[in-house]
């Protein structure tokens, strides 16, 4: 893309998964760009709907108000047949460059990542896996059958690969085009040339 041999105006992939995300809308509670997350889980728990999209972050708020509902996770099908789980790390921790605690910070570090029992009581309160070797999950375990049978076929992906060649700022500006595009905002066109004219953002600069 960043040497002009391809484009999202060009993309057959990218425009079906645009156009998918609209076929979802006009399957989806008509006011569904403009409810929380939280009122989403809501719906589904009461079942008033019998899917949705989301993620495991969801896991924790529909056990609190349907502890009794069965549940199963998939990725959304692909024109292929062989669409993955993503998955991506969910607490990230830096040191400032300046901080004046180094040595604290790096200790409360370490420990984060070699305490087993306070692995255990983090991603027991979040609801996620820990990604300590060694580490048996004891969570989402209405869902683990699911999560655990993608993983042994190798029907996972990371996402930080995209994050990783896509800075967010692009991602985010692209997404606010696309996003007014299913509001009915401007076309599709519009919003795939966004991303090309602005492609030159995509990367990380170096200072």
């Amino acid at each position: 893309m960043r040497r002009g041999e391809a484009s999202f105006a060009q993309s057959p992939g990218w425009r079906y998964c645009c156009e998918q995300a609209a076929y979802v809308l006009r399957h989806y509670w008509p006011d569904a760009l403009s409810i929380s997350q939280h009122e989403a889980d809501k719906r589904f728990a009461a079942e008033e709907c019998a899917m949705y999209l989301t993620g495991t972050w969801s896991i924790q708020t529909l056990l609190t108000i349907a502890p009794q509902r069965r549940l199963g996770i998939f990725p959304y099908p692909n024109r292929a047949g062989d669409a993955r789980l993503i998955y991506e790390p969910n607490i990230t921790f830096m040191i400032g460059a300046r901080s004046q605690e180094r040595a604290l910070v790096e200790e409360m570090l370490a420990a984060l990542a070699s305490d087993p029992e306070l692995a255990e009581r983090v991603f027991q309160f979040t609801q996620t896996d820990s990604m300590l070797k060694g580490i048996e999950p004891g969570t989402l375990q209405i869902l683990r059958d699911d999560i655990d049978g993608c993983r042994a076929e190798s029907d996972m992906l990371d996402v930080t690969i995209g994050n990783s060649q896509l800075v967010w700022q692009y991602q985010y500006n692209c997404a606010e085009r696309t996003l007014a595009w299913l509001k009915g905002q401007g076309t599709l066109e519009e919003a795939l040339a966004y991303a090309d004219e602005h492609h030159a953002e995509s990367g990380a600069v170096a200072h």
